[in-house]
């Protein structure tokens, strides 16, 4: 009689054991089931972040953001064309399409053509009466990625 109360309780046990074990297991594997959803929406959907790089700022973007026929006409004349201007100036047509995949040398291109015609683009908002364009100008790229540092510097670069 005590052997088939002590297989009973070893079987009770046994489902307890097996019930919690279970339970647990289908919580790890769910969570793994999530994480693995969530990896693959970050770097397949949508271009997830293996595209991000192709969202930022390049020097070739400026153009066609502002100087197309719904861009800001006053933008598009007093910032990114004698940026262009400079750009070009300094740089082979080949130079510039090789910057296209290089982002920190691109915003470092930007930013020294932009300190370089500072005083040109500064006298350019003031005749047309639009110096709040800069603050506008410097939000849009801040809307595209661009660090906190790097805002920064564009903010000051004017002031």
């Amino acid at each position: 009689m005590s052997n088939y109360i002590g297989i009973i309780v070893a079987v009770v046990l046994a489902f307890l054991i097996l019930r919690t074990v279970g339970r647990i297991m289908f919580k790890v594997i769910g969570l793994f089931i999530l994480m693995g959803l969530a990896t693959f929406f970050l770097l397949f959907w949508n271009g997830g972040i293996l595209k991000s790089s192709e969202t930022q700022l390049t020097a070739l973007d400026l153009r066609a953001q502002y100087c197309d026929e719904s861009g800001d006409a006053i933008k598009c004349e007093c910032i990114v064309e004698p940026l262009y201007a400079e750009i070009e100036a300094k740089y082979s047509p080949e130079q510039i399409e090789a910057m296209k995949d290089k982002k920190l040398q691109t915003i470092r291109v930007v930013l020294q053509a932009l300190s370089a015609r500072k005083t040109e683009i500064k006298a350019c908002l003031a005749e047309n009466d639009a110096s709040g364009k800069w603050k506008e100008f410097v939000e849009d790229l801040g809307k595209q990625g661009l660090g906190e540092d790097l805002k920064q510097n564009l903010r000051g670069l004017l002031e």
